[in-house]
């Protein structure tokens, strides 16, 4: 009876045919009936079939495909597949914007999956900033340190002393380039 409801697109049957294929570990039929129910629009075979699709379950791995089909199953609103296209935005595409639409809108179907992820995310933001935070602290106090050393101040007197060299050659070149044009054209 459930194969003859499959078999008259019920979506309901074709789901619950497809976690029986999968139970029994009928991966292939599996596969099929979760194809006819994509081909319906059901999000939940087209999410099961996505998941498929990125471990390679019944089918060869292929996660450009399950992306494809969590896209679509997170167009169609569902809030896992929101949470699985956030994270390849954030952690794939380095995406922050697509990321941020993502996962907002599995947060707003309060999404167990999107709060524990986003919490992660902005713990990690959390600690680099820290760390930047430590390393910036370690850099100013180095160069204070630095700027107290004697070797830092014959090193700045040398590099004063070699603007002056080289502005004083630069000056004179002129000098010497107009001296020669003036000559040339007879001007003196």
């Amino acid at each position: 009876r459930l194969m003859l409801n499959a078999e008259n697109e019920d979506v309901d049957a074709i789901q619950k045919l497809a976690v029986l294929c999968f139970e029994k570990k009928e991966y292939k039929e599996g596969i099929k009936w979760l194809n006819v129910g994509r081909r319906l629009d059901d999000v939940f075979c087209i999410t099961h079939l996505a998941y498929c699709y990125y471990v390679g379950l019944g089918v060869g791995e292929n996660k450009e495909r399950a992306i494809d089909f969590y896209l679509k199953a997170a167009t169609e609103g569902d809030s896992d597949s929101e949470v699985v296209i956030a994270a390849y935005y954030f952690d794939v595409l380095k995406d922050i914007d697509n990321y941020i639409f993502w996962i907002q809108k599995a947060l707003k179907a309060q999404n167990k999956y999107a709060i524990m992820y986003h919490c992660k995310v902005l713990e990690d933001f959390e600690r680099k900033i820290a760390c930047e935070k430590q390393e910036l602290a370690e850099l100013i106090e180095e160069r204070e340190r630095l700027i107290r050393t004697e070797e830092y101040k014959k090193i700045k007197e040398r590099l004063a002393v070699s603007r002056k060299d080289i502005f004083a050659i630069v000056y004179e070149k002129k000098l010497q380039n107009k001296v020669h044009f003036w000559r040339a054209n007879r001007i003196w």
